[in-house]
């Protein structure tokens, strides 16, 4: 007879295997460290995409400026650079004397479901900008272009100031004062 051990009293009952995989209190931990991330991250996010939208119009605007200071030098005519009937911050257009067609019609985006539009943001400016054929202004601009969020600049958003120089180029910079 074989001496009592406590293995050979254990019932015949195999190991369990190590089961791959996580546990149900693993994946909740996961999926509520990933939504604190995500929490603070959105604010940030809207921030950035505000500022994006802002860079995006100055560089736009500033294009424009410069294809009108072009194309006035190349046709030798004065060229305008206007708002739409609702402001710089709806869009733009670019006409040459003379010419059938506008060089550029510039709109901004933003319309909703609904065909609403959706001003994200606030250009204001002169009334228009007018090069003769030489590249010049004629009439040195009452105010430089200011484009910012139409929130306001409480939201953080960076606000950019495209001005004229004396030959007519466009130069932009940041505001970090708010107002040009």
């Amino acid at each position: 007879m074989k001496p009592y051990t406590p293995q050979s009293m254990a019932p015949a009952v195999a190991p369990r295997p190590y089961a791959a995989g996580f546990t149900m209190i693993e994946l909740m931990i996961v999926i509520f460290i990933a939504a604190i991330l995500a929490g603070l991250s959105a604010p940030l996010f809207t921030q950035f995409t505000r500022n994006q939208r802002i860079k995006a119009a100055t560089s736009e605007l500033t294009y424009a400026l410069t294809l009108a200071r072009g194309e006035a030098t190349k046709r030798n005519v004065d060229v305008v650079v206007e708002p739409h009937e609702d402001g710089w911050q709806v869009g733009w257009t670019v006409t040459a004397d003379g010419a059938a067609e506008p060089l550029l019609v510039h709109e901004a985006p933003g319309y909703d479901d609904g065909g609403t539009r959706v001003n994200y943001l606030s250009i204001t400016g002169p009334d228009d900008v007018t090069y003769n054929g030489v590249g010049r202004l004629v009439a040195a601009p009452d105010a430089p272009f200011e484009i910012e969020s139409a929130d306001g600049p409480s939201t953080g958003a960076k606000t950019r100031c495209v001005t004229l120089d004396l030959s007519g180029m466009p130069r932009s910079r940041v505001s970090n004062t708010g107002g040009c």
